[in-house]
């Protein structure tokens, strides 16, 4: 596969500067490639997401009747990029205990599925860290996030990306609701545990 196309390809589907291939379910991303001439480069970024679909009522029959609707799949990555995202916030936070990938659930009344019509669940990822705090978040929501953020270098010929902003903002949110996790754990602990009274404060 070339390091970036010239055009688009007709099959693909554009959603402002990010596009998904739905034959390999990779995103690809427009990007500027020379400013004189408007010319935009469309680089695959190696982020896959699933196709999705969901059981939704049918508007033609609101008495139980239900059809299967093509749904957004930016937020169905695949297990192979939530594991890129896991490793990604793992080296970014060091102060996680982890963070790996997981199945989110299903709904129960309009479920997921996959292009097969098979039970779909979104891949998230899972990170507690070291203060207590425990958060699951879309994994395929922040692929797609990040994936907006490729561009390609015509004078050295590389593909590159500037998501560091995009991250730092998505780590700073991330770590206010670690901390805000930890901090319900802790109000949530019975003030004086049994056999700990040693460490109890009361008033003289």
């Amino acid at each position: 596969m070339p390091k970036f196309y010239t055009s688009p390809q007709s099959h693909w589907v554009r959603d402002r500067n990010l596009w998904l291939d739905p034959v390999v379910g990779e995103a690809i991303c427009q990007n500027l490639l020379d400013s004189e001439t408007g010319a935009s480069a469309y680089i695959p970024t190696g982020f896959f997401f699933e196709g999705a679909w969901q059981l939704q009522p049918d508007p033609q029959n609101l008495d139980g009747g239900a059809l299967m609707a093509d749904i957004s799949d930016w937020a169905f990555a695949t297990e192979e990029t939530a594991q890129r995202i896991a490793e990604l916030l793992g080296a970014e936070m060091p102060e996680l205990n982890y963070a790996r990938p997981v199945r989110g659930i299903q709904l129960s009344r309009y479920p997921y599925m996959d292009s097969k019509k098979q039970p779909l669940r979104p891949m998230c990822v899972a990170l507690s860290s070291t203060r207590g705090g425990s958060i699951v978040i879309n994994a395929g929501l922040v692929a797609s996030t990040l994936a907006r953020y490729f561009s390609y270098d015509p004078t050295s010929g590389n593909v590159r990306h500037s998501w560091e902003g995009a991250l730092g903002d998505l780590i700073d949110e991330l770590r206010d609701e670690l901390e805000h996790s930890a901090e319900e754990r802790i109000s949530a602990m019975p003030a004086l545990l049994p056999g700990n009274e040693k460490f109890a404060v009361g008033r003289s």
